[in-house]
């Protein structure tokens, strides 16, 4: 029988959980209303990690808190005359704001911002000049609208499939992508090892703790090959961004054939299973429905250049595991109550990032190419009468056209003097075999952020995040 102090753990946790609850519950209303009457819009920025979202999310917000200034070269016609101002707000405390101060000072002091570690937010408010005197009933002169930005490890979307998949799935799942190049050669002793495990022995945790290891290694190192399907994706983030109630769990292989059997309580198939169930359940779902369910615009960022360097396969997996991912969301037009009772994602981007890393000559190549790579998850949102768009462009820009040995070139500063780069003949549209062979030897240069001044003074150089800040506030627009 529970003790008295058991009973009371129970009841505080309770009435914990229930007041959170209901915390959730209002604040998910009052944001649907503000959504409902248009003045609330939630903005994803959405990508696998290496894609770029710290950089393009604090470049962003600095476009749009210093745009007269960053946005020298003019206004487009329809957003100019509306313009007001942009100001970065606290949140309500629900979520952690991001770190944009300390991601904007490691920009000025030349360190591309630290990695997306965990989920946080950015909430901006945008004032226009109203269109008619109806937007503007209380004669205040602007029409404000909150913009949420989102940011979250890329590690997590790749858990995404994982919400539509039964443990049985994710075996396969796993027992197919392990027989594949390039994990095919990557683990071998790993394979066998969860090919060879009864899953109906009595568990043993010293056992585990190793395989756990070797896995989890094995995951980190297809992320260095830049492959994307990995699962769980949590487990290749830092050893130190692991929380400690994070289920672990490993694919034992030899159950891929075993139909869905009940395995006996305390075998390592109970525990695989329970735990595996525990992280869709407890970690991916919630991450899913509490985030992506209140997207109204959702970008989706895409380092073509590092695939293009990591290879056809890296490539392939690329195109794969963003059909895998994007099937997962809703998208579709919303109506007025939809807005406020089921919304779905409006308007979908995406963005292909680093483009100072491209000659002005190759970004139709460039453009192409991310057409081709995303045009099957296109072609389901158009259906569902999304608005699709589609952008290159590089949130910091760190190199500088010129001449060399009478070519145009890339060049970047260097305290030895300047440093050109390689430019390879990019594919247009998906790469053919002889498009692979001519890039076997290339890779895409890692490059240092240029010296930032204080963007409240001086310009910070990017490619084509105009466009983006346009294409954004239009949505603003009264």
């Amino acid at each position: 029988m529970p003790s008295i102090d058991s009973l009371k753990r129970r009841l505080q946790s309770g009435a914990r959980r229930s007041r959170d609850s209901a915390s959730q519950l209002a604040h998910n209303a009052e944001r649907g209303l503000r959504r409902a009457l248009g003045n609330r819009r939630c903005i994803a920025i959405t990508g696998f990690s290496g894609a770029g979202k710290s950089t393009l999310l604090t470049s962003l917000i600095t476009q749009l808190q210093h745009l007269p200034l960053q946005q020298a070269q003019g206004w487009y016609p329809d957003i100019g005359h509306c313009w007001l101002s942009a100001k970065l707000l606290n949140t309500d405390g629900s979520l952690p704001d991001y770190p944009y101060a300390q991601q904007q000072q490691r920009l000025q002091t030349g360190e591309w911002p630290e990695p997306t570690r965990a989920l946080s937010r950015a909430l901006l408010e945008v004032r226009v000049k109203p269109g008619s005197r109806w937007r503007d009933l209380r004669n205040k002169g602007f029409v404000s609208t909150q913009v949420e930005l989102w940011d979250y490890p890329g590690e997590w979307l790749m858990d995404l499939p994982l919400a539509v998949m039964t443990h049985q799935q994710w075996l396969q799942d796993c027992f197919t992508q392990f027989n594949n190049e390039p994990r095919n050669a990557m683990a071998p002793a790993l394979y066998s090892a969860l090919l060879d495990l009864d899953p109906g022995a009595p568990f043993e945790p010293s056992v585990f703790e190793s395989l756990f290891a070797d896995y989890r290694a094995f995951l980190l190192a297809c992320k260095a090959r830049g492959l994307h399907i990995i699962n769980p994706g949590r487990y290749a983030l830092d050893e130190g961004d692991l929380p400690a109630s994070l289920p672990r769990f490993i694919p034992l292989l030899s159950m891929v054939n075993a139909d869905g059997s009940e395995w006996p309580a305390g075998s390592w198939g109970a525990q695989m299973a329970m735990r595996y169930r525990a992280y869709v359940q407890d970690w991916v779902k919630p991450f899913l429905t509490d985030v992506f369910e209140q997207v109204d615009h959702q970008l989706v960022l895409v380092d073509l250049l590092g695939a293009l360097g990591d290879g056809k396969l890296a490539m392939e997996e690329l195109r794969r595991s963003l059909a895998r991912v994007l099937q997962l969301f809703h998208y579709g037009h919303n109506s007025w109550i939809d807005r406020l009772l089921a919304p779905k994602i409006e308007q979908l981007t995406f963005v292909a990032t680093k483009l100072d890393c491209v000659l002005p000559s190759q970004r139709k190549a460039l453009s192409e190419l991310m057409r081709a790579l995303v045009a099957e998850s296109v072609q389901a949102a158009r259906f569902e009468s999304v608005q699709v768009d589609h952008l290159e462009l590089s949130a910091i820009a760190g190199t500088h056209l010129g001449e060399r040995d009478g070519e145009r070139a890339l060049w970047v500063e260097t305290p030895a003097g300047p440093a050109w780069l390689k430019h390879p003949h990019l594919p247009r549209g998906w790469p053919t075999d002889n498009d692979w062979t001519r890039l076997a030897d290339w890779a895409p240069p890692r490059l240092d952020p240029p010296p930032l001044a204080d963007p409240s003074h001086s310009t910070w150089p990017s490619i084509h995040m105009d466009h983006l800040c346009q294409l954004l506030l239009k949505e603003l627009m009264p």
